[in-house]
């Protein structure tokens, strides 16, 4: 079992990233991203520049209009992963061939057909050896897969599955039904099904449909043996109504098979994203899922998929999921795409906060700078360090440096010619009941021609996220605030209606709120305090 805290990341901006997957795109041993990036009409990979996933360094792999799905495998054999692309706002299915060599990698553009996709998959459908190619169109209800025809990618012919499906979304690609050749599982979001098509004579020319279950509007949707049982179970996410169900492969029965549903959370919104793995590494396989509300992964606890635990990650928006390990660490690392960036969680972390000061002007130059901290920590169980950066632009600040441990020169770590400077402090902990305090940052610098200065930075007025989150009970809101004044709050529900405003002063430093008889529901604080205004969103259940 993980603890459960998690440490995020930004890989780089996207416009509406619609897909995300991960392989070794260059080669050298360490996991990349890559995206379909669906109003910059883009696809785009992100080298792992550091091997850590801490540095990205963006690419651009080609153009299509509204590219909305992407799929990173070896199409032509060659042994490098290419990438293969479907778009929603053209009838343009294609692959990218790479050519990696020792200085980077390029891209030819290779078509496959004409056809105006919503999710593309690349696995061996027909069962020869090399990778086809399975794509839904959600525009124009239909499935199908083209044939790899001579396995180098140059060559390709569609193959129907099925005309009269309305509205497929997401598609996944596996034996089902046990019986060696690969199957195809569809959410549909206009005649509501989860449906698969049974690969009934293996080489993909006949296809015979079976419903899993009728009335759910679903989108996401994932293929993994969740019970231990050694057959292949299902996992889908609703749209609508925000289910989270799987369902249970109770084998064939007169060339069918029977599902059983079970809930592994009823208390979601509307989902987008649906993927399965070993998220703890403890040999069984978890659940992850994302959309327009809380986010999180579900810990599969007896391994049977009976019992499940909630790990909650927290973000907005949430277009697509994947998994990776970035790090190399053997710890299952999850990518998700947002409506403006694409971003890392490593969820082999203690519980993490971060807390980021304003871009400070230092009126000079840092020349040599030093920076010390304050804290009260337990020991053991949890530390405060920090990560800086600095610039001449307030607008362009760079990234952030590596993790500092302990107080220390800043000599080598920032350009000492830049005048903006600014830090991120990381409070970490093992225990929930014990959270690192941090009292003060000083920043003592000595710049060209004159003496040392010594700053007491001062602390920076925040709204700190409402956790956890879903909320039961009262809800109890950290904030905090850089120096002492009134600060009012003000809780809406999502309709905009006020269900509750309470205001005055408050001395510098944290804060804390607590908010008694909320209903169910979903919930919006706003906090004002001078010119800082900041909302968040919680969720408050039975």
């Amino acid at each position: 079992m993980l603890e459960s805290g998690y440490a995020e990341f930004y890989v780089g901006s996207a416009d509406w990233a619609w897909s995300v997957a991960s392989s070794d795109i260059d080669g050298d041993g360490h996991s990349d991203i890559v995206a379909a990036s669906r109003m910059a009409n883009q696809v785009v990979w992100w080298q792992n520049a550091d091997g850590q996933g801490t540095t990205w360094e963006e690419q651009v792999v080609g153009y299509g209009v509204e590219v909305v799905s992407v799929d990173p495998e070896d199409i032509d054999g060659d042994g490098h992963p290419d990438i293969v692309s479907c778009c929603n706002g053209s009838s343009d299915l294609s692959w990218y061939k790479s050519h990696v060599t020792p200085i980077g990698v390029s891209w030819t553009k290779v078509p496959i057909g004409s056809y105006y996709g919503s999710d593309v998959v690349a696995q061996d459908v027909d069962g020869d050896g090399d990778r086809d190619v399975v794509s839904t169109n959600w525009l124009l209800h239909s499935l199908s897969w083209w044939e790899n025809l001579n396995g180098s990618g140059t060559s390709w012919v569609q193959h129907s599955v099925d005309t009269g499906i309305l509205g497929p979304r997401d598609a996944q690609v596996g034996d089902i039904n046990g019986d060696g050749d690969l199957d195809i599982a569809v959410t549909t979001s206009e005649n509501d099904l989860v449906v698969w098509w049974e690969n009934a004579d293996g080489s993909g020319t006949t296809w015979t449909e079976q419903v899993v279950k009728d009335q759910f509007e679903g989108w996401g949707i994932s293929l993994a043996d969740l019970d231990g049982d050694g057959d292949m179970d299902l996992v889908a996410g609703g749209y609508s109504l925000g289910e989270f169900v799987w369902f249970e492969n109770n084998g064939s029965a007169q060339g069918s098979i029977s599902w059983t549903e079970h809930v592994i959370d009823s208390d979601t919104e509307a989902i987008t994203a649906v993927l399965t793995a070993d998220i703890d590494s403890d040999g069984d396989q978890d659940v992850a899922y994302g959309g327009w509300g809380h986010k999180a992964w579900c810990e599969n606890l007896d391994g049977r998929g009976s019992q499940w635990l909630d790990h909650f990650v927290r973000c907005e928006g949430l277009w697509s999921l994947c998994t990776t390990d970035v790090d190399g660490d053997e710890f299952t690392d999850l990518v998700a795409g947002f409506p403006n960036d694409v971003r890392l969680w490593d969820l082999n972390y203690p519980e993490t906060c971060y807390l980021e000061s304003s871009i400070l002007y230092l009126g000079n130059d840092l020349g040599t700078g030093w920076l010390g901290w304050v804290a009260d920590v337990t020991f053991n169980t949890g530390r405060i360090c920090f990560q800086v950066r600095a610039s001449d632009s307030p607008q362009a600040m760079g990234l952030w440096s590596d993790t500092l441990i302990t107080p220390g020169s800043l000599d080598g770590i920032l350009d000492a010619s830049d005048s903006y400077f600014q830090y991120r402090a990381i409070l970490q902990t093992l225990d929930p009941f014990s959270t690192p305090t941090l009292s003060s940052v000083t920043l003592t610098w000595n710049s060209t021609g004159t003496e040392g200065q010594q700053h007491a930075i001062p602390a920076v007025t925040l709204l700190l996220p409402v956790m956890p989150c879903p909320v039961r009970g009262s809800a109890t809101v950290d904030f905090q605030l850089s120096e002492g004044g009134n600060a009012e709050f003000s809780v809406f529900d999502i309709s905009g209606r006020m269900g509750y405003q309470t205001s005055g002063f408050h001395p510098e430093g944290t804060g804390e709120l607590v908010i008694p008889g909320l209903d169910p529901g979903i919930y919006f604080i706003r906090m004002k305090a001078g010119e800082f205004e900041a909302v968040e969103r919680f969720v408050v259940v039975e």
